[in-house]
């Protein structure tokens, strides 16, 4: 059941709502904002991490260096992070709980210190220079394309050692929701672990196990934000059908006398369509309807917008445009534009963009996904070590950008770095100033996606899906960071012998690992996630929290709320995507971040360049392909 930032078109109680949440995490697949190098649509932006100079993160309560002092048995770490405002500030709160219990402990006295980055890109290149320096944190949170990274320079710890000795495992692991399970063992790096992978498989599990290199701490997916008073109005041409954000009927807006119904005329593949714009018809009689975003079933796939049907809305969005005023700003859309905006006089003529994606490299990489034709790691028998192979030069995922292409020429698509100043990483700038009418971005955004004159509702971002072809399937990518543990490279594989037979420097570095696992096992407990899922806009990573009464309340409590009505309903609906079972996530490798990164300038090309786009893509494939290296 789809729920709207008004509840859809559908009428739905918050207790039916709240009990579909529940239900939808029984098989909630994983999916923050600014990150390393690019554009993931995840994380700085997010309402729960945008930048304000009011905010003021809370305080650490133990200076970890004064209690080392006091205490010469005092295990001191160092957790690395990006997190920012109400983000830190969850991580500050968690890292002050489990302060609280260890630091005086006296069989295991442990104190964590948090070092904040200014972003994912900057995290990335400090921890890369610790490597290089010998002073690599004990603990990091990260993207496992980074972890892929930094697991080629041999300083990830396999946290399997931990989680596979009964004595120091997670005693409630299942409880952590499956999909997590599943990334947080998805690393593989030689063949013994490919042959584990495969195996499990084969024996049954519910998923393949490599590696345990990271376990969730703040999760999100994409979802499609809409301006849905003005798809209310144009399916139904009656203004008393929608409603502004400030709960008032768009009969009583500011310019409703501005709107004047007036026929419009569009063609599609050579067929052309006049009338009203929510009666639409051929020659012939067969109607064109606008499909409004509301009307979809996210539980149900089959009923998701088709990139198909995101053009066809485009089209029609367009002639709107170029006919019809605002109601609220009383000027007509199409000139709604950010002034500069290089494509003001195509929107002029032309009609508006109808929808933006704001992670780039996410597109590219779930288009590739929708066929399996992204990448895959192989065992090479020759030399004997492991490779990652690139797919997506196959010919079906090339249409899809191709796809992508003829739409952006059409004016119905576009990305953010393509509109209004071109700086743009998101466009909940052009969504909220209604040049655009679709927008796909993170769960963790809703808040900003909701600050418009207009009700925005949210619903499944569009897929590559056609009933009569079978050879693909829908796939939307899961975000966020997790939480890794690091050593140097003469420590990181130690096993607890070291404690009875390793040299001093073994024990002690193995006692750190301890130490780190420790938080691990706490940042991710029940209690660490309640606080991310309650303190800030990311997703429940366990199964208890969703169902526990304090995070009903707590979307209660946001859904009665207007002002952050659109970010509970994000979450609702990001948990019936994952229970739709089409999230997924790719098997990192080395070289993979530096391949998301490039990928997004790569969209920006065969986009908005004259080039053919078969010609980008395969030559992108030869140079990336060139640059993987085996290990």
């Amino acid at each position: 059941m789809h729920i709207g930032y008004a509840f859809s078109r559908r009428k739905i109680s918050v207790k039916k709502n709240l009990l579909k949440l529940v239900t939808a995490v029984a098989v909630l697949s994983p999916v923050a904002f600014n990150l390393a190098s690019c554009n993931r649509g995840d994380s700085s932006q997010s309402a729960s991490d945008s930048s304000s100079s009011s905010y003021s993160v809370a305080e650490a309560k133990y200076n970890c260096a004064e209690e080392a002092a006091k205490n010469p048995n005092m295990t001191v770490l160092n957790f690395w992070h990006a997190f920012n405002n109400v983000n830190e500030t969850a991580a500050v709160n968690v890292t002050n709980a489990f302060n609280e219990q260890h630091v005086h402990d006296e069989s295991f006295p442990i104190c964590v210190t948090l070092t904040g980055q200014k972003d994912y890109d900057t995290l990335f290149t400090q921890i890369n220079s610790s490597i290089q320096s010998g002073s690599i944190p004990d603990l990091v949170s990260s993207y496992p394309d980074h972890v892929a990274n930094y697991r080629e320079q041999n300083v990830v710890v396999d946290m399997s050692k931990f989680q596979d000795d009964a004595e120091y495992s997670i005693k409630d692991f299942d409880d952590i929701l499956e999909s997590y399970q599943k990334e947080s063992y998805n690393y593989v790096f030689d063949k013994e672990t490919l042959d584990q992978y495969n195996q499990s498989i084969q024996d049954g599990a519910k998923y393949g196990k490599g590696s345990l290199m990271s376990l969730p701490i703040n999760k999100s997916t994409e979802v499609m934000y809409y301006n849905k008073t003005f798809f209310d109005i144009f399916t139904t041409g009656d203004l008393t059908k929608a409603t502004l954000s400030d709960g008032q009927s768009a009969d009583k807006a500011p310019y409703a006398n501005r709107f004047i119904k007036k026929e419009i005329k569009v063609t599609v593949d050579g067929k052309t369509y006049e009338g009203l714009p929510w009666d639409l018809k051929a020659a012939d009689g067969t109607k064109l309807p606008l499909k409004h975003p509301g009307d979809i079933d996210v539980t149900d796939v089959s009923t998701w917008f088709t990139w198909d049907d995101v053009r066809v809305n485009g089209l029609i969005i367009q002639q709107i445009t170029l006919n019809y005023y605002d109601v609220i700003s009383g000027k007509k859309y199409n000139t709604l534009y950010t002034p500069g905006d290089k494509y003001a006089s195509q929107i002029e003529q032309r009609g508006n963009f109808s929808i933006s994606w704001d992670s780039v490299s996410n597109l590219f990489i779930s288009l590739a996904n929708s066929y399996n034709k992204y990448s895959t790691i192989e065992y090479n028998d020759v030399s004997g070590k492991m490779n990652a192979k690139l797919l997506f030069n196959d010919q079906e995922v090339i249409n899809q950008y191709q796809k992508m292409r003829d739409m952006f020429n059409e004016g119905v698509f576009t990305i953010p770095t393509l509109m209004g100043s071109q700086t743009d990483k998101y466009g909940t700038t052009q969504f909220i100033n209604q040049n655009i009418f679709m927008s796909v971005g993170s769960t963790a955004g809703a808040a900003l996606n909701g600050k418009g004159s207009f009700v925005t509702g949210v619903t499944a971002a569009p897929v590559v899906f056609n009933k009569t072809e079978g050879n693909h399937s829908p796939k939307i990518i899961q975000q966020g960071t997790n939480i890794s543990m690091l050593a140097q490279a003469d420590y990181v594989n130690l096993t607890k012998d070291a404690l009875t037979s390793g040299t001093p420097a073994q024990q002690k570095a193995f006692k750190k690992q301890l130490a780190a696992w420790e938080y691990v096992k706490y940042a991710t407990s029940y209690e660490g996630n309640m606080e991310f899922a309650t303190g800030t806009n990311y997703l429940p990573t366990r199964t208890t929290v969703v169902n526990s009464e304090e995070y009903k309340q707590h979307i209660a409590n946001k859904l009665a709320n207007p002002a952050t009505k659109a970010e509970a309903q994000a979450m609702q609906i990001a948990l019936e995507i994952a229970n739709t079972g089409v999230l997924f996530t790719d098997r990192p490798f080395p070289g993979s971040a530096t391949l998301r990164t490039n990928s997004e300038s790569i969209v920006k090309d065969f986009l908005s360049s004259s080039s053919s786009v078969a010609a980008t893509i395969n030559k992108f494939y030869s140079d990336e392909s060139a640059k993987l290296k085996e290990f």
